[in-house]
């Protein structure tokens, strides 16, 4: 796949994942879960401010706080779910912690040197 294809797919998942945990964050808000409602906000802004950064060692650095708050968001929401009695749910935000956190270690394999700067 070229290079103009992959960043286009980045994009379109940046933009979608922010747009969604924005809009999960803010019924949870509504619900009383301010926590875990305040950090699915945080992991949309930060999904959707890597859109603007183009120097690539502060997009890869960028990318991994994503990925960070990604797994919190995945876990808390799976743990939530868990937590309201819901059967099946939870394990498809669990597999989405998992497979960000594999992302998360091959970014950091791929890039070792760019996050010592």
């Amino acid at each position: 796949m070229d290079q103009k294809k992959k960043e286009k797919i980045s994009f379109a998942t940046f933009l979608l994942s922010g747009f969604l945990f924005i809009l999960g964050g803010i019924t949870l808000i509504e619900d009383d879960k301010l926590v875990l409602g305040g950090i699915q906000l945080l992991a949309g802004v930060f999904n959707l401010a890597i859109i603007l950064f183009k120097n690539p060692v502060t997009k890869t650095k960028l990318e991994i706080v994503i990925l960070v708050f990604n797994i919190l968001v995945a876990t808390t929401v799976a743990i939530d779910y868990i937590m309201e009695g819901r059967k099946f749910l939870q394990y498809a935000w669990f597999l989405a912690a998992f497979l960000s956190t594999v992302a998360l270690v091959f970014r950091m394999k791929k890039y070792p040197n760019k996050l010592r700067n």
